[in-house]
């Protein structure tokens, strides 16, 4: 069981269009209140893959699990590589079909980057709970 969702992925893409339009200004989170010593570590998988058997092979070796945020461009491009990152058990984060910049789209257009890069992920990884 992959205990890195904390919600399940079909539920996501509500969730993130619900804080995308919320009326306070978007920030980055770049630390969380804890007393525990944690890092989280992401990847941006949008462009290419060159590195991306390298990076897993290092991960794996020294038990380390992390955040790939993959885009429908990508997922298209790299099915078998999707995979092993979820086979893997790295958790699979959104990041829309086309590398879109949200906060310049309607409403409806979010809703549909998210949905359909969350199903693409499911189809093609099986990472949903």
């Amino acid at each position: 069981m992959n205990t890195y969702f904390l919600i399940p992925i079909k539920n996501v893409a509500y969730d993130v269009v619900s804080v995308l339009v919320s009326n306070s200004r978007l920030k980055p989170i770049y630390e969380v209140d804890t007393d525990e010593k944690k890092v989280a570590i992401s990847f941006d998988a949008t462009w290419g893959s060159t590195r991306t058997s390298q990076l897993l092979d290092i991960l794996d070796k020294h038990k380390i699990k992390t955040t790939f945020l993959l885009t429908n461009i990508w997922v298209k491009k790299y099915p078998q590589i999707a995979k092993e990152i979820a086979d893997a058990g790295h958790e699979i984060g959104l990041h829309t079909v086309s590398h879109s910049n949200l906060t310049e789209l309607p409403i409806d257009k979010i809703k549909i980057e998210l949905q359909d890069n969350a199903k693409l992920i499911k189809e093609v990884t099986g990472q949903v709970k």
